[in-house]
């Protein structure tokens, strides 16, 4: 099965595209970087704007990506523009993330927007708009469209363990998931509060982590 054939079982219309054709919708620093020669310059030039605007944050994320990285691609999909990074596996195969380039109107996506924490506004701004595995859109940083308020949901645990929830579900939202029942959560009541409750469908909240630390080390636990 070629790349293209993999892609297609899990977004509609998808198509590999190249700078030129899609030049307009990107970031003039992204369409510098992927437009930057060979695949060893692009690869530089993409890891430079990660370590440039969260190296810090996503420190491990963006070592391993930079280890085990083999292709870049764009690609044109239902869901819009976006960069996939192809990922060398232990067993010699690949995984596909993708990073769905970054929007200019984040406020008119997300009515929290400016309650958020400036080093997550700063990712969305600057590096992607999400980052996650492509096949189920999860194992990552959520698209700000996917982003969820917890008391959008029923959530049986809450009765089952008989759970005293220290904060308001109605300004609590998930930037992460797990795609096994595990979120990153952050109250916007909080304004630029980067702590989080790790939020789970079938087991006790984790209170007052840190947001950048959960999910650097979950991002990269769905590498390996």
């Amino acid at each position: 099965m070629d790349k293209l054939e993999f892609l297609s079982q899990y977004r509609r219309d998808v198509q590999l595209v190249t700078v030129e054709d899609v030049r307009m919708q990107l970031p003039a620093e992204w369409a510098k970087a992927l437009d930057a020669g060979d695949f060893s310059v692009r690869k530089q030039s993409v890891i430079g704007i990660w370590k440039k605007y969260c190296g810090k944050e996503l420190s491990n994320t963006i070592s391993y990506i930079s280890d085990n990285l083999v292709d870049i691609d764009l690609l044109s999909t239902s869901h819009g523009i976006s960069v996939l990074y192809e990922l060398k596996r232990m067993d010699g195969g690949v995984d596909y993330y993708e990073g769905l380039v970054c929007r200019e109107d984040y406020d008119k996506a997300f009515d929290k927007w400016n309650c958020l924490p400036k080093s997550l506004r700063n990712f969305y701004e600057n590096v992607h708009n999400g980052f996650y595995y492509y096949a189920s859109m999860n194992m990552g940083i959520l698209p700000i469209e996917q982003v969820f308020c917890l008391a959008d949901y029923d959530w049986g645990i809450i009765e089952d363990l008989g759970l005293e929830v220290p904060f308001n579900m109605n300004t609590a939202y998930s930037f992460f998931a797990s795609g096994g029942g595990g979120y990153v959560v952050l109250d916007t009541s909080e304004s630029e509060s980067e702590n989080c409750t790790v939020w789970f469908a079938d087991d006790k909240p984790l209170y007052n982590k840190n947001f950048w630390d959960f999910v650097d080390e979950w991002i990269v636990i769905g590498f390996e």
